[in-house]
Parts: structure tokens; sequence; C-alpha cells
């Protein structure tokens, strides 16, 4: 009778950490509404929007890179300036690294509280 006490406590606790982690992944993107990238074919700038659909004590991009369309990168980084709140908006200039005869486009991690999400944008022929 104590082996059979043991044994459902066991299934017990393992099917609560299974339904736990469930619920988790169903969570993973509760926090970010919309991130997109633009990449502008006539400033040579690109265009970092987030939306969240609560309010955060932090919104930021964590790393951009800019590629040719063969996939090689140009330049990368990270925007150094975070806001709060529910939306995020950030320009970066890569006119000095565009050049005629070339498509490119940029990607972004952006970063809500701690959930990130990964974007591009489309390419832009130059």
């Amino acid at each position: 009778m104590k082996r059979r006490k043991v044994f459902v406590t066991f299934v017990m606790i393992l099917t609560l950490a299974v339904i736990s982690g469930a619920y988790a992944a169903t969570r993973a993107n509760d926090i970010i509404d919309t991130a997109s990238v633009t990449l502008s074919a006539s400033t040579k700038k690109a265009t970092f929007s987030m939306r969240t659909k609560v309010d955060c004590a932090e919104l930021s991009v964590t790393s951009y890179a800019l590629y040719k369309s063969n996939g090689v990168v140009v330049t990368s980084g990270s925007i150094s300036s975070t806001a709060s709140g529910m939306r995020y908006f950030k320009t970066a200039d890569f006119s000095s690294y565009i050049f005629s005869g070339n498509s490119y486009y940029v990607s972004a991690v952006f970063n809500a509280d701690g959930e990130t999400r990964s974007v591009s944008s489309s390419t832009v022929s130059y």
C-alpha cells in the first residue's frame, strides 16, 4: 500500500510538471504583440518598431545586422537606448554601408522585459 501511495504521488508530480511546462510554452509570446524592421529605399535607414500587449520596464533592440542579399553581414550592432511602456520606435542610418547595385535586408532581435523576437525586413535593391 505504501509503494502505491509513493507511485501515485510520483505520477501526480510528474503530471503537474508536464502541464506547467505546456502552460509556459503557450505563454511564450505574451508580451510582444508586433515587432518589425523596415529598410527604406530612399533614406537608407532602418526603422525598428515594437508594440507590446502590456506595459514594460524595458524595450530594446538587443542586436541588429545589415546583410547583403547573399547573406553576407555588412555591419552589425545594437541600439544602446532603451524605452519603457508599450511602444518602441528607433532608427539606424545605414547610408554609409549601402551602395548602388546591391540588395540589402536588416535582421533584428527585439527585447521586451526578457521576451525576445527575431524579425527581418524585406530585401531592398539600390
